[in-house]
């Protein structure tokens, strides 16, 4: 598989370069592991017209909205490595590899807690960063 761009993370920041990449008619494959920093919330806020949707909501709304451009391809899983290649790259998902001569980085971030009784469960619904 050869594409223009490979984003690796399926969240927001991935969802919205993957939708300009593709509004440019650009092949695009999106690599997603589906686990989102948000996923603890009720709800996610400041974003312009769907303030208070559930996370896991907008992020399907999202990914619907960017697979409606046939140049996106979608890959549940883990990139495993990237590779150098001539002209460009090699992204490894396990079985499978896809080539590409740009790659985006959106894996967000991943909350460290410290280990204190009760906080893991409360986290994102009653204790926030």
């Amino acid at each position: 598989m050869q594409f223009e761009a490979s984003i690796i993370g399926g969240s927001y920041a991935g969802l919205a370069a993957g939708l300009q990449l593709a509004r440019a008619r650009r092949r695009v494959l999106v690599v997603d592991g589906g686990v989102r920093r948000n996923r603890f919330a009720a709800a996610s806020h400041g974003f312009f017209a769907h303030d208070g949707i559930a996370p896991a909501d907008l992020a399907a709304l999202g990914r619907e909205q960017l697979l409606a451009y046939p140049t996106v391809e979608w890959r549940e899983g883990e990139a495993l490595a990237v590779e150098p290649i001539e002209d460009g790259y090699a992204v490894c998902m396990g079985d499978v590899s896809a080539t590409g001569s740009r790659i985006i980085l959106a894996t967000g971030i991943r909350d460290v807690l410290p280990d204190i009784p009760g906080l893991e469960e409360r986290w994102g619904r009653h204790v926030f960063h």
